[in-house]
């Protein structure tokens, strides 16, 4: 039996891997459709969402500085 914690980890993971894609550019349409439904159930799967976003805005920022 999988544990709570390692079950919400999965939708998670998945997020991240398809807010890595987004950002990217190379999304497809039935993954963009995943992702809305993922974070339209998951609260953790939002916070991770976001999470990914701001570490890319981060990033984005710091490379325009250097």
């Amino acid at each position: 039996m999988i544990s709570l914690a390692r079950a919400e980890c999965q939708p998670v993971k998945r997020v991240r891997r398809l807010a890595a894609k987004l950002l990217d550019d190379r999304i497809r349409d039935d993954e963009w459709r995943e992702l809305q439904a993922l974070l339209s159930t998951s609260a953790a799967a939002r916070r991770a969402y976001v999470q990914a976003i701001l570490l890319q805005a981060e990033l984005r920022y710091l490379s325009k500085r250097a």
